[in-house]
């Protein structure tokens, strides 16, 4: 995750309290399972007691449960809770590796599709990564705007650099070093090529784990927020062990078995499977559509594919996109061009699926094992491999980080955020905030008077998918009664400054009562210049 310059100049108060409450709520932990039957058709009208429902292993108690079938009459989420009834869809396209061509078919393939996956009162987000992130169009409900996107990504979605560049850079480079020999009549050094090819393995991998941060980033974004949240990424190359194809290629250019994969083979596939987890933390389910081309793009110049390096290159990264799909109870389309069936894949997951809700025995924090059978043994079941437990300060977290991209909703403390103007400050500039806070804190008799308090948390973002830390400040209370009932007959107003860099930002704040823990979220929109 690129982080992000936040300085925050709390105003300090003089008394030091204690939370009167540490309250931490067992919420109800939702899995969203997908059942076929051995024709590979979708079964419906199944209750909860078709399902056993296993965390580490030991059954759990489903206590809430609902199917969604869009073929149903009346409305498919008519038994969800309202919370979860929205759906938000990122779709994520890696210009660094797609063939403009294959991304003009996957935008094709969505916008054919995308009026199921994304109905009224549903939002969804369009990324772009080339070696760096890009929000190309924010959280919105509107499908006109999503398709203008789309069409925006298409035309100025080009890389600097792409994947087949860097490659042919490393692979010119080989050549040079045998024709260099060639011409000086002297043996070519294998060391030296496999250096060549060893610093663009490196090179892949760098970017593979840039990559890898920039999906986490959009993941804790998606953490915070309710409803159905689905991952559609696009793009060709995610390998497990970079370089593994132009090891391959090197060997067959010298006609040789003797250069292998050495002690310095870098793999990262343990990168890849913390993505899955970090995922399933925050209930995020990934659809991975592989744009690669089986026969390769590793043959010289006018000459037919390599198909064994093809295969080669292909299958390094299928294996990764096979892996976080499976984890996350999504699915992986890949060997194929038509894209048309992973998207359909999507919104048929999303047209049909149950919820199985279940409340964990304890809120120890930590990811926990989780596995969903069907008691009859002809069905299979598809659903997320695992899921964190939060704590209650670990969802404000990420509600507010959440908050920057799409707002969330403050029914409970309907707080408000006043961005100043920005001054120079130092190397950056210092943006004055306000937030107005409700008269509703709960306050408790301490002693001769009252106590009570409110905890701050601000956290800011770039508008391409940065993120600082979240920082964090309690603001205690303990007054006397009577100066409390006139404290409390007006709103209160919390100030503070916050230090960022060049750029358009946006702030977002919570607020939390720290006897009630109820909260509110605000947030607002920062340009210097």
């Amino acid at each position: 995750m690129r982080k992000l310059l936040l300085g925050v100049l709390f105003f300090s108060a003089t008394n030091v309290f204690a939370q009167l409450v540490e309250s931490i709520e067992v919420r109800v932990t939702n899995v969203d399972v997908v059942v076929t039957d051995k024709k590979g058709n979708r079964v419906s009208g199944l209750t909860k007691d078709d399902f056993l429902l296993l965390e580490r292993g030991q059954p759990q108690t489903i206590t809430n449960f609902y199917e969604v079938r869009e073929e149903a009459v009346g409305e498919p989420y008519a038994e969800a809770p309202v919370e979860l009834r929205t759906r938000r869809v990122v779709f994520f396209v890696d210009n660094y590796s797609i063939h403009p061509f294959r991304r003009k078919e996957i935008f094709k393939a969505i916008d054919k599709r995308l009026d199921e996956i994304v109905r009224p009162g549903d939002e969804a987000m369009i990324v772009t990564w080339s070696r760096d992130l890009r929000i190309e169009l924010p959280f919105t409900s509107d499908r006109a705007m999503l398709r203008t996107g789309m069409k925006d990504v298409e035309r100025n979605g080009l890389a600097l650099m792409s994947l087949s560049m860097q490659r042919k850079m490393a692979q010119d480079r080989v050549r040079f070093v045998i024709d260099a020999a060639a011409v000086a009549q002297k043996p070519v050094s294998e060391d030296e090529l496999v250096s060549v090819v060893r610093a663009y393995g490196d090179d892949v991998a760098s970017h593979a784990q840039l990559l890898i941060e920039s999906i986490n980033t959009m993941l804790i974004a998606m953490s915070g927020l309710e409803g159905k949240k689905v991952f559609v990424y696009a793009g060709a190359h995610l390998p497990e062990k970079p370089a593994a194809d132009m090891y391959l290629w090197l060997s067959n250019l010298l006609r040789t078995t003797s250069i292998r994969l050495g002690p310095t083979e870098r793999t990262i596939r343990t990168d890849i499977v913390a993505l899955g987890r970090n995922a399933n933390a925050n209930g995020v389910t990934m659809y991975m559509i592989d744009t690669g081309d089986l026969e390769g793009s590793g043959a010289d110049e006018g000459q037919l594919p390599d198909r064994e390096l093809g295969f080669t290159e292909f299958t390094n990264s299928a294996q990764a996109f096979q892996t976080i799909a499976r984890m996350t109870g999504g699915v992986a389309l890949t060997a194929s061009r038509n894209f048309d069936v992973a998207v359909e894949a999507v919104a048929r997951d999303l047209g049909s699926y149950y919820s199985l809700g279940y409340r964990p025995a304890d809120d120890k924090p930590g990811l926990r094992r989780l596995e969903v059978k069907a008691r009859n043994p002809e069905y299979t079941v598809r659903s997320r491999s695992s899921y964190a437990a939060k704590s209650a300060e670990q969802q404000v977290r990420d509600r507010v980080v959440s908050n920057i991209y799409t707002a969330i909703p403050s029914a409970e403390l309907a707080v408000s955020l006043v961005a100043g103007t920005p001054k120079k400050f130092g190397g950056g500039w210092k943006v004055p905030i306000t937030v107005t806070i409700p008269p509703e804190l709960t306050l408790l008799p301490q002693g001769d008077g009252v106590a009570g308090g409110f905890t701050v948390y601000v956290v800011v973002g770039d508008e391409r998918g940065g993120i600082s830390r979240v920082s964090k400040e309690v603001q205690p209370i303990r007054m006397k009664a009577e100066d409390a009932r006139r404290m409390m007959e007006k709103p209160l107003v919390y100030t503070s400054d916050v230090i960022i860099r060049r750029g358009r930002y946006t702030m977002s704040v919570a607020i939390v009562d720290q006897v009630t823990n109820i909260a509110g979220f605000a947030r607002a929109r920062v340009v210097t210049k």
